[in-house]
């Protein structure tokens, strides 16, 4: 029997090294939405921005932050973010399987008996219920105070990640003859107002500017 002989190697061609290709990167507005930045760099070196998933189109500051131009909202990169503003959430590492510990459920003891099986009385409560008890009784959390034109930014960014959200429909700012803001609002289709309401029922306790909403225009 004759052996084989191996097949010589023969060198691969590295793969080119990308070119022009668009970059992504995380940025947070004050309100702690996050935002994915897509960074496309043209031909003759010009460089625009615009968010990934609604493709609004982003200015980049002197100072290092960026804004969407449609709403005006401040974004700041999550590696330059200040402490105070609100951390992202890192993800867990993936569960293993060999990890996986077996969890025995012990029997309930009968009406009248302890669990070595002597007579004596039921617990009245467990350290569950006693956990959700005292959850229960806490006081609820005092809603954020925003200012008006980021309490809109945020709605608007409720307003985009919804299912029915139209294009032609925004939260916007109310503002009298002197420029003062005197209330907040909407603008678009009168359709869009269920859903309106219902953004709006999803912020209470949640956030709060100090002017009242507007919805029947």
């Amino acid at each position: 029997m004759t052996r084989s002989r191996p097949l010589p190697a023969f060198p691969m061609p590295s793969d080119p090294p990308p070119g022009d290709a668009a970059r992504d990167f995380e940025v947070r507005s004050i309100t702690g939405a996050s935002y994915t930045i897509v960074e496309e760099v043209a031909g003759d070196g010009t460089r625009t921005y615009r968010t990934a998933y609604a493709r609004l189109p982003v200015a980049a500051n002197d100072d290092g932050t960026f804004t969407i131009v449609d709403t005006g909202t401040r974004l700041v990169r999550v590696v330059d973010a200040p402490p105070s503003w609100p951390a992202k959430a890192q993800p867990l590492p993936p569960a293993r399987l060999e990890d996986a510990q077996p969890v025995a459920k012990p029997s309930a003891p009968a009406v009248g008996q302890t669990r070595d099986g002597a007579p004596g009385r039921r617990r009245p409560s467990s350290a569950s219920s006693d956990h959700w008890k005292r959850l229960l009784r806490r006081p609820p959390r005092a809603p954020v105070e925003l200012d008006p034109q980021a309490f809109v930014d945020e709605l608007n960014r409720r307003l985009r990640a919804d299912p029915s959200f139209d294009g032609d429909t925004r939260f916007v700012v109310e503002t009298d003859d002197s420029g003062r803001i005197v209330a907040t609002t909407w603008q678009g289709p009168e359709a869009m107002k269920p859903v309106i309401a219902r953004i709006v029922k999803s912020v209470i306790g949640e956030y709060e500017c100090g002017q009242p909403f507007v919805c029947d225009r």
